[in-house]
């Protein structure tokens, strides 16, 4: 759970070595079969604090660090409660599942800020989502609402409210849970 939630849970440097370094964690532990990943507050996540270290290629490491998401040895899933964006949003797309409900929005902010978004994040938008809205997304920098983004592929179910979502996501992991762990 990524608990900064006055910060949009904005993510720091150190937070995104402390991801990596959990997930190598979790995928030494054969017992563990399903990872959730989620935010606390009104916001999934804002992405990566660019004022942080100047000069740090941002870029570099959230795609490392989605990349090894995306690899993990666990099924993964995102319940994303609100607002998902930058980087954040690959990450979510990194994700085997992702859940949401109408507060859900996304945007990627690169391009208008003149920063290029890194390979790997473009190109698992054009393979999860396609070239016209990974288009719309990276290059027009659109803003996505929840029936969009579940239009576009980018979530897998839209459910009413809070309530629906975590149960819903419950149910989903129960029912991971419930399969063989080898064909997991």
């Amino acid at each position: 759970t990524l608990r900064r939630p006055r910060l949009a849970n904005r993510l720091e440097p150190s937070d995104l070595l402390d991801l990596q370094a959990q997930l190598q964690a979790v995928n030494a532990r054969e017992e563990l079969r399903v990872l959730l990943l989620r935010g606390e507050g009104r916001h999934f996540c804002s992405g990566f604090n660019i004022d942080a270290v100047p000069g740090l290629d941002a870029g570099a490491l959230f795609a490392e660090l989605s990349d090894a998401w995306e690899n993990a040895r666990p099924v993964t899933v995102a319940q994303i409660q609100g607002g998902v964006y930058g980087g954040a949003t690959d990450l979510a797309l990194a994700c085997d599942f992702r859940l949401g409900q109408p507060a859900c929005e996304m945007f990627v902010p690169a391009a208008k800020l003149g920063l290029h978004f890194y390979r790997g994040g473009m190109e698992r938008y054009v393979s999860r989502l396609g070239l016209p809205w990974a288009k719309k997304v990276l290059l027009a920098g659109a803003t996505l609402d929840a029936q969009e983004m579940l239009r576009s592929g980018f979530l897998d179910q839209l459910l009413p409210d809070a309530a629906a979502l975590e149960a819903a996501t419950q149910e989903l992991v129960a029912q991971l849970l419930a399969m063989a762990p080898l064909a997991l």
